[in-house]
């Protein structure tokens, strides 16, 4: 879940960006359990125990995951998965911002940039989310698909 939701702040609109954000966390997930990880050093478990935790803690691997001095002694997995996972949620947090802007923003900007229908709006931002990783996923192709 994404943090707004997670948060559970009310009330909140769900967003198709947090549905999106499950399905980056699900390759977060995959990533840090891969099960071709044959040794877990100790910074990966510390991860693992982390994303089991508060939105606070998960958003620490986050940090960790985009920080420029990434541990090279990592699993491959999680090293080739690294730029992915970076650059997915960069983008995601600009979905976000994007989706703050419309709902919080100026209606008139809302109303230039949009159909009036709902469903519509909806449908635009998952769409745009699933283009960001389909694009992601084939620029990373060639790294990911080595073993």
């Amino acid at each position: 879940m994404s943090r707004q939701l997670r948060r559970g702040r009310q009330p909140y609109l769900q967003s198709p960006v947090d549905d999106i954000f499950s399905f980056f966390y699900s390759a977060l997930w995959a990533t840090l359990w891969n099960e071709n990880i044959e040794e877990i050093p100790s910074e990966l478990e510390t991860w693992r125990q982390k994303v089991r935790g508060t939105s606070d803690n998960r958003e620490a691997v986050i940090h960790d995951l985009v920080d420029e001095r990434f541990n090279i002694d990592l699993p491959k997995i999680v090293r080739d998965m690294n730029p992915l996972l970076q650059e997915w949620h960069k983008g995601l947090d600009a979905l976000v911002s994007d989706w703050i802007d419309i709902y919080r923003g100026d209606p008139e900007k809302f109303a230039s940039r949009f159909p009036p229908d709902k469903l519509l709006e909806f449908d635009i931002f998952a769409y745009r989310g699933v283009l960001l990783f389909a694009e992601l996923a084939l620029k990373h192709k060639a790294r990911l698909s080595t073993k």
